[in-house]
């Protein structure tokens, strides 16, 4: 199950897993602390092409609708370095989504973090939050240029 804003609150997250279900939820920057301690982590890891960081990556490319888009996962379970993960049940990695758009003349680049319940395996992280992105595209009005 993948969630955002509201899901990510703890008693949620539990529940999620108590139930036998797994957890992908999407971090803001209204979780403040957390989303800091999650950005820090993959920044300073990224900066040293994930030396000594067990991991598991993954990249799609997609070319349609004018656009090319590149997409790239990255999900560790090394959470040594996180001030507070006993208070997330079940959380087990914590995850980075890259997406890389050009269309036409124009480019722009977003990321977006992740804790999961689910371990560190980039395929299925990707499948996840694709799964997510693909909720939210049809829940919400689309305003074409």
């Amino acid at each position: 199950m993948t969630i955002d804003v509201m899901g990510r609150q703890t008693q949620i997250a539990a529940q999620i897993v108590e139930q036998g279900g797994d957890s992908v939820l999407g971090l803001k920057a209204n979780q403040s602390t957390l989303h800091e301690e999650v950005e820090a982590f993959f920044t300073t890891t990224a900066a040293g092409d994930f030396a000594g960081v067990a991991h598991d990556s993954t990249e799609e490319t997609d070319k349609e609708h004018g656009r090319l888009e590149v997409r790239r996962y990255w999900i560790t379970e090394a959470l040594g370095t996180w001030s507070d993960t006993g208070r997330w049940t079940g959380l087990r990695s914590i995850g980075l989504v890259e997406r890389e758009c050009w269309i036409e003349d124009r480019h722009s680049v977003e990321q977006r973090l992740f804790i999961n319940s689910i371990p560190a395996d980039a395929k299925r992280f990707a499948q996840a939050v694709r799964g997510y992105w693909g909720v939210e595209n049809r829940l919400h009005w689309r305003l074409r240029d």
